[in-house]
């Protein structure tokens, strides 16, 4: 199993891409994968009064709350970068977790067992 830990992630990366990272895991937390209050969210509430009716005596109202998230170009290229860092550390992971695997693989099997595993 590999497991990404952002300390260890991080250990190594300057610090503008921890911080680029840290902004990105908010904007997933508050504004992706909960509700929460944020600079991405606009409510709109609309106010309905009857044509027929010169004098309404009641009303209706609609709200509607929109998700918006439009990054400027800095941003996304800030993103863009935490992203090629990321994915460079986890094939850079797996690579190393295959390795072991191989290593333990063939001090377990004898060559005539390994044959068994042969597609």
């Amino acid at each position: 199993m590999i497991k990404l830990e952002e300390g260890d992630c991080f250990k190594e990366a300057k610090e503008s891409l921890v911080k680029t990272h840290a902004e990105i895991m908010q904007l997933r937390h508050a504004f992706i994968a909960h509700r929460d209050d944020s600079e991405h969210e606009q409510a709109i509430v609309y106010l309905k009064l009857p044509k027929s009716d010169p004098i309404p005596n009641k009303s209706e109202y609609r709200i509607r709350a929109v998700k918006l998230s439009c990054p400027n170009v800095t941003t996304l290229t800030e993103y863009l970068e935490v992203f090629m860092y990321l994915q460079n550390y986890v094939e850079n992971k797996i690579q190393l977790t295959a390795e072991k695997v191989h290593k333990r693989f063939m001090y377990e099997f004898s060559p005539e067992e390994l044959k068994h595993f042969l597609i």
